[in-house]
Order: structure tokens, then sequence, then C-alpha cells
């Protein structure tokens, strides 16, 4: 069978067939009404064309006229020709109308059928595939609930497309719809497990079960009849309670006397989704985490300063990928931004020198949620999000290679179960005040670093000014930087540009410094891990946020003095149409190059304010500066706008 042509033999014209075409043309068009009356008319001169009933039948039903659909296909299929353009429109219609009985029926001639020609004339699926056909014949018999033989018609088309996603979990969503929890919890189970976890499928059975959660909560079925995992009404206590606390926790100082615990058959549960109905407040809550092997909340793994409120795991047991071995959590909470995996992702891995024994690795949570559509749960945003852990040009194997000595490490982007997972007290995060002061991790940090300074190597230099001027236009370089640094290096420092140097170049720098002058940013976090007690520190603050941050952070790691420098007098803006949102720590900045000099000399960090530019020459280099912005984004619209006026 082909669609309809214009035209005979030798290309001579003939009515009939060109009206049929024109009426083919309105039907792929989407034109129906007219479509359906060319058909019509077109059938009282050739009754016994069934494609033409067919077409007639399929532009009914795209109108929405299906028992007029159903009636305009029945000469078609009473005629029981060899063609089975009739009977997949027919199928179609008996599905559209909710007709079951007749749907199975036709489905299961149409998937006896050769796969090529009917995926052709499946105009009512967006994208048909061979095993269409066995879907929703299946369907068809679950919705009639014909269940046994449903399920042999399963077996049946698993035999002929086994990889088949749509084919695996069709049983299990049925149940789904149906609130079959029961059910739907075992067949999800079963799917998982044939198909290995594949992704698409654990996305799709978490969702499930997340919609399951309430009813299988309040009729408080078993986890083994359910096929959910389910924690106990005794866990699930205990876990409301915790969370009740959970702010205090998470906004707690460090613990005075650090532990490490040890859990076996670990669940590992990545931050899901925030509930519809849960208030604003909560939006940017962490809620996944680490639970026993009976769900109860790990009280050490709550991450210290964000947010973080555990819900109780859920899903089948079967999509919790099962790692063996021995492992150290090492954080909840990571994203692409070297500054922030310092001070939110080191805090646990002083743990591995007191594991008592040898471990596979680290675990990570990242902070990035899955979201939430039809086909189920879809995690390629926090995958994509992982992708810094192997980046920056290894920044991060080599942080965790000088600090604990265990570069292998995983992230629980989905599900997991742990063998044996070693949960750490965290005695690192962003704040509060006392983070990093604790002896144990304080000396932890030192022996790490001395490690790697210790040994012979190039001489280096007592005072040092980290410089942001190399940085892209959207990482917060500084405007009139270069006047600075003319300044400093009169007064005897050396500028140093850290994106051109290895972590172990630069903690070798900060660690044998007397004078370290920086800009809040990743560069102080880093200098941070590298005192010893005798560092004298000036920051020139880029943000007032950062008030009692990076000065605490600083102190707590051993530096001798720190003193803000409060010489930055404004930001610029990119204000054009379509503009990135605007974030003030990635922004262009504008410092006084004579107040930070002028602050530095009262502090006792030069002994002179220097040569300091004259209004001409800050005109000639602002103008500079607008133009280096404008080469980074021409579409831009830069405007500086002056700090706290």
């Amino acid at each position: 069978m082909s669609e309809p042509m214009a035209g005979g033999e030798g290309g001579s014209v003939v009515a009939p067939v060109t009206d049929a075409a024109a009426a083919w043309d309105l039907l792929t068009a989407g034109a129906f009404e007219p479509a359906a009356a060319a058909y019509a008319a077109l059938i009282g001169a050739t009754p016994l064309d069934t494609d033409l009933h067919a077409f007639h039948a399929m532009a009914l039903a795209k109108l929405g006229r299906l028992d007029v659909a159903e009636a305009a296909i029945a000469p078609a299929l009473a005629l029981r020709l060899k063609n089975i353009v009739p009977l997949i429109i027919a199928a179609e219609i008996a599905t559209m109308r909710a007709d079951w009985p007749s749907a199975a029926v036709r489905w299961r001639r149409v998937a006896s059928g050769k796969p090529r020609t009917y995926t052709r004339w499946m105009r009512f699926e967006p994208r048909p595939e061979p095993v269409t056909p066995w879907l929703r014949h299946v369907e068809a018999l679950y919705h009639d609930a014909r269940d046994a033989e449903a399920e042999a018609a399963w077996g049946e088309a698993l035999a002929l497309y086994p990889d088949n996603l749509a084919l695996l979990r069709l049983p299990a969503d049925i149940a789904t719809a149906r609130g079959d929890h029961a059910l739907a919890g075992r067949l999800w189970t079963a799917a998982l497990e044939r198909s290995g976890r594949h992704p698409g499928l654990v996305g799709a059975a978490l969702a499930a079960a997340w919609h399951a959660g309430p009813a299988l909560r309040a009729a408080g079925e078993p986890q083994a009849a359910s096929g959910y995992f389910l924690p106990s009404s005794e866990v699930q206590a205990w876990n409301d309670a915790l969370r009740a606390e959970a702010p205090l926790r998470y906004l707690r100082p460090i613990a005075p006397v650090p532990s490490i615990e040890i859990i076996e058959g670990a669940l590992l549960m990545p931050h899901m989704p925030q509930p519809s109905d849960a208030p604003p407040e909560f939006a940017r809550t962490m809620r996944g985490g680490v639970f026993d092997a009976d769900g109860r909340i790990v009280p050490n793994a709550i991450q210290l300063v964000r947010p973080h409120v555990p819900d109780a795991p859920f899903g089948p047991l079967a999509a919790f990928e099962p790692l063996p071995g021995r492992w150290i959590y090492a954080a909840g909470h990571i994203y692409g931004h070297i500054g922030h995996f310092l001070m939110d992702c080191l805090g646990r891995v002083w743990a591995a020198e007191r594991a008592g024994g040898p471990v596979d690795g680290l675990i990570f949570l990242t902070a990035y949620n899955p979201t939430l559509g039809a086909g189920g749960f879809d995690f390629r945003s926090p995958e994509r999000h992982t992708h810094f852990m192997n980046s920056e040009g290894g920044f991060v194997a080599n942080l965790l290679r000088i600090f604990g000595g265990i570069t292998k490490h995983r992230v629980a982007v989905r599900p997991m179960r742990v063998a044996e997972l070693l949960v750490p007290s965290q005695l690192l995060s962003l704040r509060p005040s006392d983070a990093a002061s604790h002896p144990l991790f304080r000396a932890f940090i030192r022996r790490s670093v001395q490690a790697v300074c210790d040994g012979p190597g190039p001489p280096t230099p007592p005072r040092l000014y980290v410089s942001r001027a190399r940085l892209r236009e959207d990482r917060g370089p500084l405007f009139q930087e270069k006047a600075l640094e003319r300044c400093l290096e009169a007064q005897g420092y050396a500028i140093i540009y850290p994106e051109a140097l290895s972590l172990d170049e630069q903690l070798r720098l900060y660690w044998n410094a007397t004078h370290i002058i920086t800009a809040t940013g990743t560069a102080a976090h880093i200098a941070a891990m590298a005192m010893r007690g005798h560092q004298q520190v000036a920051l020139l603050k880029r943000n007032p946020s950062q008030d009692g941050l990076f000065d605490d952070q600083l102190r707590a790691m051993g530096a001798a003095r720190v003193t803000w420098i409060d010489a930055v007098t404004g930001h610029f803006e990119d204000r054009a149409p379509g503009a990135a949102r605007f974030r003030v720590y990635r922004a262009p900045h504008a410092i006084d190059v004579g107040g930070a000099m002028a602050a530095l000399q009262e502090a006792g960090f030069v002994d002179q304010v220097g040569a300091i530019p004259d209004a001409a020459a800050d005109a000639e280099a602002l103008t500079q500066f607008h133009e280096r912005l404008r080469r980074f984004a021409p579409e831009s619209a830069y405007a500086f706008v002056r700090r706290w006026a």
C-alpha cells in the first residue's frame, strides 16, 4: 500500500486519483473537516477502496467524532483485505474510545504484521516504533482487567523486544496508574532487576514511589508487601523528631568531640525536588542524605550551614545501586565552584587518617535536584554538575590527593546502598565562625600541606599579592588592578596569578609567605589551608556580605592577623536586555588604588602609598576597561554601579 499519488500511467492526470491526493494533502495538513468531507465524497464513487474508508475514519477521529469514526472504519474491516492501514486506524480509534476489548484484538492483529509497514501508517503516534502495537495490546488487556492475558502477552513482547524500556515499565506504569501500589512496587522491582537498573527506569520507579509515599504511609503497608522501601513507624518517629531540630543541627557549632559513625548497608538518597505544597522558605532546603539500613537519618551526615532537612528514603530497593566495599561519606553538597568545594567538601576527609583500615574511596552528594517530568525523575542536571569533579585541570583530584590521599570518588546522583559507610563529623564549612578551628582538623590540614611544602624547591618571596587581573571578564576582575600591582611591586610584593599555578605551587607560596594581600575569592580559601601561625593577610573586600566569612576562616586556620581593606568603590553590571542574571561575586569591580594603598600603609603592609594614577589616567583606564568588557560580550551594556552610595 502506498500513499495516494496524483497522476496515472505515462503522467496523465486521472480525476479520482487527483481528488484522493488533494484529500490526503488536507488530512496531513491538519484540515480535518474538509478532509472528512472529501473522503466521504470519494467513498461514494469508490466504495470498495479500503484506504478511503480508513482515511475518512482518521479525519473523523481527529475531529473527536469517535463513534462516527468507528462506524466509518467498519466497511473496510468487513472486507478483510490484506491491507493493514484500516486495521491500524481502527486499533487507534478503539484505544481513543477506550473500547478495550476491540483495541486488544485489533492491536494484536497489527502486532502480527510487518513492523516496517505498520510504523509508517501509525498517524496517531508521535514516534511509532515496532514495539508500539505490542505496547497498546498489553495496555488494552490491562485496562480490560485481563491481567493474566496481559502478563502472557507482555512476556511474548519481551521475547521480541527484551531491551525496550517502555515495554519493561508498562505493567508497573499500569499498576501505578490504578493506585495498586503493592503490585506496582513489585513490578518496578522486576523491571529494574531485568534492565540492570537502567537510569530511565530508576527515575520512573522513584517517581512512582514518590507519588505513592503518602498513601503507603497512611495505609501502613509493610515494606515486603509493597515492594517499596518504607521505614517502620518507629523509624519514622525518630526521623520526624530529628527533622524538627534539623535547623539547629545544620547551624550548630563544630562538634567539640568529633566522631565517625560506621553504617552497615547505608542508604544514600540524592536531594529530591520540594513538594509543590512546600513553604517558600524551604525552596533551597536539601532533602537527601544518608540513612541506615532501616531508613533512619544519620545525624553526622547533616551538612553544616546549608539548609538540610533529610526526607526518608523511598523507592524500590532495586533502584538503589549496591556499592561494595568501605567508603567515607565526604559531603552532601557539591557544585561547580572551587572555593565552595574547598569549604563545603573537605570537612570530613580528616577521617582518612583514622579510618582504621583501607577505604575504597569518598562519596559525595550533588547539590542539584533532578527534575520531575511525565516519564519520571530526570537526573541529567545533577549528572552534568558532577563533571566539575573531573574538570578544572584536575583540581579536585589534586586537592583530594593532598588532603587525605584518597582520589577515588563517587557522586551519588541516584540512590545507593553502601556496604560500609564511614560518616565523620564535619569540621570545616563556610560558617560558623569556629569552622576549621578544631585542633584535630587544623593539625590534619597542616600535616597535609607540610608534606607538600617540605623538601627542595625554588625560593619563594615573603610578600605576595594575589592578582585577579588575568581572570575572565565574568569571573570578577578588578578595574585598575594593574595600577595597584605596580604600587605593590614597588613595595617588594611578588605578583602571582593563581590560575596559572598548580595547587601544590600555590600552597607552597602561601605556606612560606609572611604577608599576603588578596581580594576575597577562591584564592583566599586556598591560602587559608596554608596558614601556620605567622602569616599576616590583608583582604580586599569585594562584597559586603563577606564580612565574618574569609577572615574567620583564615584566623581559624592559624593566620597571625587578618585585616580588611575596604577600597572597592562599585561594580560593573550588564544592563543589556536579555543579559544573564547579575551575580555580584562574578561582576567586575572597581578599586580605589589610593584608598587601598593608604589602608595597607596604615595596617603596616606597605611603607608608603606610592604613585597613584591621576584623573586623566583613571579616565583612560576606564575607557580601556569598557572596551575589554565589550570585546568579551559584544551585546553587553555595562554600567558602573557605585557601592553603598
